[in-house]
């Protein structure tokens, strides 16, 4: 009777712990480290955890929360990350430190994004202002840029948020480093010194941009306005083993991150709740939910099904050598090639590489893109 009762307590012990456990623990899931800049494109992977996404999918989420880019491909290289933001212009520009690096799918277009901020009281006229003077949009942009001569500006070097500021200089025919006086600053920094009363002209991310305009800056020109290659189309990074090994990983994350655009684009005001309140939990963005709602598809795209990719930036042409989107028949409205090599031409220029660094074997983007349509449909 003794033996049973003990037998009958272990059984109910060992019963009640898994019972705990299974509270505790994620049974069956696969760990996936996912890196988060602090700025609000990249909070939807956190709201497609909020949402139950990854668990349909079988996969445990870990978010880690980093700088910019750069710490993005310093974490990957190290394995502290499975998969992590980047942008074409700070990946060429890292390329020979980080060469197992490759560029898996996009989350977003940049395509109003950035926009260089001048100040209230400026001599310094917008883009508009010279458009509505001279009515030839080659023209205004030429003497839009020609004003930065001997002026002062705050970007971060060698990144997408500098690229805007050079591409508008060489419009005018001017050269960044001999006739514009620019100070390398962080975004977060650099903002702050801009509205504090450094410098002529700024440029950074939508925080920043956002901040700025909300201490009485005004916007000079967005990047829609400079066009040719300025416009950025942020893509997801992995490791090549990570890519050869986790490819269904890969998949599903891209699936998962298309189906939380859809439910953005559907109930914006919750999503803006959400990301909003999240972001300011982790920065001074000081982000409200309409913020997040002015800019939601108006200064950047979040394409929520792969005909809609297709629009906006299509397969990688050189990847699979394809000239037009797959499922709309058309040319995509951003080119990544015209992009890269806008890139090459602006990290070269700036002394950041040596040499060009071609396009072939950086983007796994266009296999995922058909593996995607193939399991999920053209919704994505």
């Amino acid at each position: 009777m003794k033996s049973n009762l003990k037998s009958l307590f272990l059984t109910f012990l060992i019963m009640t712990m898994f019972v705990l456990l299974l509270g505790t623990a994620s049974f069956g899931l696969e760990k996936v480290r996912i890196g988060i800049i602090p700025y609000q494109d990249s909070y939807p992977f956190i709201l497609a955890d909020h949402l139950g996404y990854y668990e349909e999918e079988g996969i445990e989420p870990v978010f880690e929360q980093l700088l910019f880019f750069p710490d993005v491909h310093e974490a990957l290289a190290a394995n502290a990350l499975d998969i992590g933001p980047t942008e074409s212009a700070v990946y060429v520009a890292a390329y020979k430190s980080y060469p197992d690096l490759v560029m898996a799918f996009p989350f977003h277009v940049f395509h109003h994004g950035f926009s260089i901020m001048i100040k209230p009281d400026s001599d310094l006229k917008s883009y508009q202002e010279i458009l509505s003077e001279v009515g030839d949009p080659n023209k205004a942009l030429e003497l839009t840029g020609a004003q930065l001569k001997s002026k002062t500006g705050i970007a971060m070097r060698g990144t997408d948020q500098e690229m805007p500021i050079w591409s508008l200089a060489k419009i005018a025919g001017l050269d960044l480093d001999n006739d514009i006086n620019m100070i390398d600053m962080q975004p977060d920094e650099g903002v702050t010194a801009f509205i504090a009363g450094t410098g002529d002209f700024f440029a950074g991310g939508i925080p920043q941009r956002m901040a700025a305009l909300k201490n009485g800056m005004k916007e000079m020109i967005t990047v829609a306005d400079i066009g040719g290659g300025v416009v950025c189309a942020p893509m997801m990074a992995v490791t090549k083993k990570y890519a050869e090994e986790n490819w269904d990983t890969l998949v599903k994350l891209f699936h998962i991150y298309i189906k939380t655009c859809q439910y953005m684009s559907v109930h914006l005001n919750e999503a803006a709740e959400f990301i909003s309140g999240e972001l300011n939990k982790n920065t001074a963005a000081g982000m409200t939910p309409q913020d997040f709602i002015d800019i939601f598809d108006k200064w950047q795209a979040f394409p929520s099904s792969l005909v809609e990719w297709g629009y906006w930036i299509g397969p990688i042409e050189g990847s699979l050598g394809v000239e037009s989107s797959w499922l709309t028949g058309k040319l995509p409205r951003y080119s990544q090639t015209e992009r890269w090599e806008k890139v090459n031409d602006y990290l070269i220029e700036r002394g950041m590489i040596q040499e060009r660094v071609p396009i072939e074997g950086h983007f796994i983007y266009d296999q995922l893109f058909l593996d995607v349509l193939d399991k999920y449909g053209p919704k994505g």
